[in-house]
Formats: structure tokens, C-alpha cells, sequence
């Protein structure tokens, strides 16, 4: 799932190797087979599948009285709207006070992906809130 945040990720790419090589039945089902299927996997033996080259993490850095930063995965061809919608709903904070700018100092708009903002993996993208002559918007309609 693109935009989830990276230790679910994690754990859910742990589960789905566990479960193929379970299902394999590698060497009999051996524990042996279990975790050879493991490292070949873990290695990029796997050089087929192209979804893990699809993916980015990026780092999200809030720069309010909190300082909170953290981690998301999302896919480069993918637009980043509704990522970073998710991530103001996670910090329940008004996802139209925020604004979003990569480290070049561009904002983020609704049609940008990771790619037409040449994001590499582990990027910073900064969390700001929307001021409008230096005083921060309150209240947005």
C-alpha cells in the first residue's frame, strides 16, 4: 500500500515473505529451504519484480512547536495529494493551514509526484503552517 508509514511497511513485506516461502515449500519445507528463500529474497534475486524500484521513502518533518517527523513510502509515479492529506489527518491538524515544501524550497502542489519533483529516497519534505503577511491563517474557509 503506497503512503503507509514505513515500519507497517516494513512488517507487512516481512509477513508476505514468510507467507511465500512458506507456500513454496523450498527444500521440503525445511527450515533450511525457509531461510535460503529468505536470503535470495533479501539479496535481489528477485531482480523481476520491479515494485520495490517503484518505491520511495520520504520523510515528512513538521516544523511547529512539536518538531515530529516521520517516515512514509509511496510510489514515485504516484501523485502526492492524498499522502500528505493523510499524514495532516494522522497529526489531526487542518490539511488547508499546511503547506508542504520539498527542500528546494518549491511547494508541493495537487499533480506532483516524487518524480516530477525529483525526490530521492530518504527526502525531507517540510511541514509548514499557512501564513498569510507572516501571521499564521487561523481560521481557512
Amino acid at each position: 500500500m503506497a503512503g503507509e508509514p514505513v515500519d507497517q511497511f516494513r512488517e507487512r513485506i516481512k509477513s508476505e515473505q514468510r507467507d511465500r516461502a512458506s507456500s513454496s515449500g523450498t527444500a521440503g519445507g525445511s527450515v533450511a529451504g525457509r531461510e535460503q528463500a529468505n536470503n535470495d529474497h533479501d539479496n535481489g534475486a528477485d531482480k523481476d519484480n520491479d515494485e520495490g524500484n517503484d518505491m520511495i521513502k520520504i520523510r515528512l518533518r513538521d516544523s511547529s512547536k512539536f518538531q515530529r517527523e516521520s517516515a512514509w513510502v509511496v510510489k514515485k509515479s504516484e501523485t502526492m495529494w492524498a499522502h500528505l492529506q493523510n499524514y495532516a489527518n494522522s497529526i489531526q491538524a487542518n490539511f488547508e493551514s499546511l503547506r508542504f515544501v520539498t527542500h528546494e524550497g518549491s511547494r508541493i502542489n495537487r499533480t506532483d509526484t516524487p518524480e516530477s519533483l525529483e525526490l530521492e529516497d530518504d527526502e525531507v519534505i517540510d511541514v509548514l503552517p499557512m501564513t498569510i503577511g507572516g501571521q499564521p491563517c487561523l481560521n481557512v474557509t
